[in-house]
């Protein structure tokens, strides 16, 4: 199992970009999301929801979120959306976490 934290900031266009890309997940792996830029908000669909808690992950500027922790019954080859808010800018269907396989 994996300990994933995920750095998010924005590109010189003001574009919502992240660290690692993909962010691949495996049942039972965690995730944290944090920025340098600004407070940060992560919310996953509840009916995409690839952790075993559905509930925003926030976290202050400079500070890291919450763990997710990856549901052991997610498909394979799968792409998770969700919606983020950085530094009061709200990105809607934006890159989330994948599944690796087919």
């Amino acid at each position: 199992m994996a300990n994933i934290d995920v750095d998010m900031f924005l590109d010189n266009s003001g574009e919502l970009d992240f660290k690692p890309k993909p962010v691949v997940v495996k049942p039972g792996d965690t995730v944290r999301w944090k920025s340098d830029i600004g407070d940060l908000i992560v919310v996953f669909p509840k009916d995409q929801n690839p952790f075993t808690v559905h509930k925003q992950f926030g976290s202050a500027k400079g500070n890291i979120s919450d763990a997710a922790v990856v549901r052991s019954d997610l498909p394979k080859g799968k792409s998770f959306e969700c919606t983020v808010t950085l530094a009061g800018k709200v990105f809607t269907r934006a890159s989330g976490v994948d599944t690796p396989g087919s």
